[in-house]
């Protein structure tokens, strides 16, 4: 059993269990935990269907692996880190010498969610999904929701 945990918000917490959900998918044998807030858990339990994946509270056994990218400002103090795929692609590398096991994300595709409820039936159709939630990590120092609100609107 492999523990990791991330402390903070929960688009963190979702990028990292997409990330294990595709190691899982390479590595059958593998098996983890991982520990986060539990505010969280409702809205990461989509993810953890067909992997051996559980969650937990912030009650984080010795040898946990943090898994924040801010973990030693290695977000902070990376060159990438206005690059928010090439940042990623390094950071899972990174990742994954840490845990000794291969990364299973290779390239920007690899980025893209991929859990079993993304693909259910569902009554709406669209082209495009926009979520304007805003960031809270600080990686959009200029964002504001009226660039989203006009993107929508223009593309009607």
């Amino acid at each position: 059993m492999i523990h990791t945990y991330n402390e903070y918000h929960l688009g963190d917490n979702l990028v990292h269990l997409n990330y294990l959900r595709r190691v899982c998918k390479e590595n059958p044998d593998l098996e983890f935990t991982h520990h986060c807030n539990p505010m969280h858990h409702s809205q990461l339990t989509p993810l953890l269907e067909d992997v051996p994946i559980s969650l937990q509270g912030l009650s984080i056994p010795p040898g946990t692996v943090n898994a924040w990218i801010g973990r030693d400002n290695y977000f902070y103090n990376h060159p990438l880190q206005h690059d928010w795929v090439n940042f990623h692609l390094e950071w899972f590398d990174h990742i994954s010498n840490i845990l000794e096991i291969a990364s299973p994300i290779a390239c920007r595709e690899d980025l893209l969610f991929e859990y079993p409820a993304l693909n259910a039936p569902t009554r709406y159709e669209f082209d495009y999904l926009i979520i304007n939630s805003p960031p809270q990590s600080n990686q959009l120092r200029d964002y504001t929701p009226e660039f989203f609100n006009k993107r929508v609107r223009d593309s009607k």
